[in-house]
């Protein structure tokens, strides 16, 4: 079946049979491509036998990726590995770059925004092409820029205080398998330099030595920055990019790809939603809904609706009231904030009464707040203005 696009034979597929069962996709070159060689199994496709997620097949002599179709009532969904599903065409082809890029040991950046679930990705991107060998994770933003070089290369006794016995760092803990450096423009620059060497050259050198220790690890690195960006700012060495953008996989935000709504909150629901579903009044109120938190903020609403609504599908109520519950974390309130931090109106009022913070909430809580005419007051003229502390 050479020279066919694999979204257009499923859909194909879907007019056969809207019911049909998962469907196995085996591609060995980009969707849509005029050279793709694609495989289907299910009613109306002929196939070889049935290929299952996250398997390696052979296509026309080729090491191919798998990944995983299934026609739904809304459309076609696609996964990648137990927890990745998505209907949009951008994510499927974000989906089959990652199981192109499994089959090869060069590097891997994820880009996407916080929450959009680049660790998945990088996790589907191991199990793809190593399986059971080790994958070890590292958020560079949560590492203190002082242990970042020794947490990524590890040290030997005696480098420095404390370290009473050898360590080995991330590289060497991930040979053989994947090293995910999670947040790679966070690390320091003097830190990245160093991170170059050991991608370039497959070795690092501990902290307290000076001899190389080879690795085989392959490293799949992501950031939720633009690239070119904190390039710009020096944040990010250009040569370090260079190395890492082998393969660059970018997962668009959840606002650009609605469509994938549905399929996401399938898998993400539990209980009662899960067996009985969304009705679809409940799937347009997740559609007219921005989402700036991704999958992570999606789930989170999916919880708590489904302790807001009894059995049976998930309605449309308990999404709005969800949604609304959460965005009370975000959306900033007048008054003053608990523990005496100053909101924003606050902030405009001690800017504009010429006062000491301090002086500003001591005469507050005594039940007046000072105006425009408090800074005659601060050079020793008689208040003008008093009011409740309820006004400001």
């Amino acid at each position: 079946m050479e020279g066919v696009d694999a979204l257009q034979q499923v859909g194909a597929l879907r007019q056969q049979d809207a019911a049909a069962p998962l469907v196995g996709l085996a591609v060995a070159r980009p969707l849509g491509g005029v050279e793709g060689a694609v495989r289907l199994t299910g009613p109306g496709v002929p196939g070889e036998g049935r290929l299952e997620p996250g398997r390696v097949s052979s296509v026309a002599g080729r090491r191919t990726s798998c990944l995983a179709a299934r026609v739904a009532p809304e459309g076609i969904e696609a996964s990648l590995g137990p927890t990745l599903v998505g209907a949009s065409e951008a994510l499927v082809r974000a989906f089959h770059l990652a199981a192109c890029s499994a089959a090869t040991p060069d590097p891997v950046l994820i880009l996407g925004e916080s929450g959009t679930g680049k660790d998945l990705l990088a996790r589907a991107v191991h199990d793809l092409g190593c399986g059971e060998r080790p994958f070890v994770a590292l958020n560079l933003a949560a590492v203190p820029r002082d242990l970042a070089e020794a947490e990524l290369f590890g040290w030997m006794r005696g480098a420095f205080t404390g370290a009473s016995a050898p360590r080995a760092g991330a590289f060497e803990s991930a040979s053989g398998g994947t090293l995910f450096l999670d947040e790679v423009a966070e690390a320091p620059l003097s830190v990245q330099a160093k991170l170059l060497r050991a991608v370039e050259d497959g070795a690092v050198t501990r902290l307290g030595t000076n001899r190389p220790v080879a690795h085989h690890a392959r490293v799949v690195a992501a950031t939720h920055q633009d690239p070119a960006m904190a390039v710009a700012r020096g944040t990010l060495r250009l040569d370090l990019l260079q190395r890492l953008a082998c393969f660059v996989i970018r997962i668009p935000p959840l606002r650009e790809r609605p469509e994938d709504l549905p399929a996401i909150a399938r898998r993400l629901c539990r209980g009662a939603a899960a067996r009985e579903g969304l009705a679809p009044a409940a799937i347009e109120a997740l559609a007219s809904y921005s989402w700036p938190g991704n999958v992570r903020e999606l789930r989170n609403v999916l919880r708590r609706a489904e302790a807001l609504s009894g059995d049976g599908p998930l309605q449309a109520d308990a999404v709005l009231e969800a949604i609304a519950v959460g965005r009370l974390a975000l959306t900033p309130s007048n008054g003053v904030a608990d523990g005496g931090v100053a909101r924003p109106d606050r902030r405009r009022q001690i800017a504009e009464s010429g006062l000491p913070r301090s002086t500003f909430y001591y005469r507050l809580k005594r039940g007046w707040v000072p105006g425009a005419a408090d800074r005659d007051v601060a050079a020793g003229s008689r208040p003008s203005l008093r009011v409740t502390a309820d006004s400001g």
